[in-house]
């Protein structure tokens, strides 16, 4: 009777310790779930950004090289940014 017992109380035991280890699980993946969800966010907005003119103006400029209509482009110059002081 005794080893029933204990028998009965080691498998209770070996159900509870299942739970809290899928318990576990679920909440990692979740957390993992949320990560992905927010990346995937971020990077539906990086690629909605490339349908503007925005985006293809400047990658126009960068990449290729190109002006828009009654912009001179200067060649051989650097341009610096607005927090440094201009070239003399």
């Amino acid at each position: 009777m005794a080893a029933l017992a204990v028998a009965i109380v080691w498998q209770k035991q070996s159900q509870a310790d299942y739970v809290r280890l899928q318990a576990s699980a679920i909440a990692e993946l979740d957390a993992r779930r949320i990560e992905l969800a927010d990346e995937n966010a971020g990077l539906r907005r990086k690629l909605a950004f490339t349908y503007t003119d925005e985006y293809i103006i400047r990658e126009a400029r960068e990449k290729l090289g190109l002006v828009l209509d009654g912009e001179i482009l200067f060649e051989g110059y650097e341009t610096r940014g607005p927090e440094e002081p201009g070239v003399p």
